[in-house]
């Protein structure tokens, strides 16, 4: 009844909402519809001729159910609650009640079984990109870390220039715990400031390259971006905003080592603008980074040496985290 009441109201508004479980959480006995989707009204997709298929048991909604149960033994554990709560409430009451369980020990199945036997496991869950670069020091040091049509970067060297990066931004004065803007397109540059702002403590606001500077000058203000490390390309939109640049090839001669960064300090801000109809900045933390980089490792056959070409922009949380990040994760 709730999730029909929702329906209504979005039909008020002219809007349909995408009705499938998985984007509603449960709390205090009312279900919240979270997901960004939000579509013009049509009556193919309303609750009556959609939604309903997957809010009573109908063969769709079953199937999925059966899913579920058939993957519960392939799930790993996570700490989310309010996702935790989500799949909770998706199981039959006698389940919950015979196997005592509870919404902090329900499991989500992250393709696992795909992976060599081997390899499962192999992989630790590090919860920081302070982390994640002692990680590929260690584990990797020689092998090739990144590549564009000009040169090759080994692990090592990789870390070496974050190093670097990370003193350019002690020298300029930028303190931890301050938003600092990366615009450009992708790049190793550009791979190597965010790793060496989130793992200096800042928040690094990843700006697209297709915003336009009337934009710039209201976003910058806006999130409180106290410095931006644009490419050259994107330098001249800055030319009458006020705040301080830092050329995206500047690097100092010295290293600077790691801060103390906790899984659940603010890491990044990417912007969603795709299923939302208007952009919106969104805070992911050290662990929601981490977790996500991991998570990409999760791919058929063996995770390691494999070579992943950057398509889509570091703007976006897919192009950078699930791709970028996993790829280096993974050797």
């Amino acid at each position: 009844d709730q999730v029909r009441e929702m329906g209504a109201l979005a039909k008020g508004a002219g809007l349909n909402i995408d009705f499938f479980p998985t984007n509603f959480v449960i709390r205090d006995g009312l279900i919240w519809y979270v997901d960004y989707e939000c579509n013009d009204y049509t009556e193919k997709w309303n609750f009556e001729n959609w939604g309903i298929r997957f809010w009573s048991r109908t063969p769709e909604f079953m199937e999925h159910l059966e899913y579920l149960k058939q993957h519960e033994k392939n799930m790993k554990s996570v700490t989310d609650p309010v996702f935790c709560d989500r799949i909770f409430q998706l199981l039959p009451s006698r389940q919950r009640e015979t196997q005592n369980m509870k919404p902090e020990r329900c499991t989500v199945h992250y393709f696992v079984e795909k992976l060599l036997p081997e390899e499962r496991g192999s992989i630790p869950y590090l919860p920081t990109t302070a982390d994640l670069l002692r990680f590929l020091e260690e584990r990797y040091p020689e092998q090739t870390a990144l590549s564009d049509t000009d040169r090759t970067l080994t692990y090592m060297e990789l870390v070496r220039h974050v190093g670097c990066r990370r003193s350019l931004l002690v020298k300029k004065g930028i303190q931890p715990g301050t938003n600092v803007g990366i615009l450009g397109r992708n790049s190793i540059e550009a791979v190597e400031w965010f790793l060496a702002l989130t793992s200096y403590g800042c928040t690094a606001v990843m700006l697209p390259a297709v915003l336009q500077p009337e934009v710039l000058a209201g976003a910058i203000p806006f999130y409180e971006i106290v410095a931006v490390i644009p490419d050259a390309e994107q330098l001249p939109k800055l030319a009458n905003i006020q705040v301080p640049c830092i050329g995206m090839t500047e690097e100092d001669e010295s290293f600077a080592d790691v801060k103390a960064v906790k899984k659940t300090d603010r890491a990044a801000i990417f912007f969603t603008g795709g299923t939302t109809g208007k952009p919106k900045g969104v805070i992911l933390s050290q662990g929601a980074i981490m977790r996500g980089s991991l998570n990409g490792t999760y791919r058929p056959g063996t995770m390691y040496g494999q070579t992943l070409i950057a398509v889509l922009p570091f703007t976006h949380v897919f192009g950078l985290i699930f791709s970028m990040l996993s790829a280096l994760y993974a050797g």
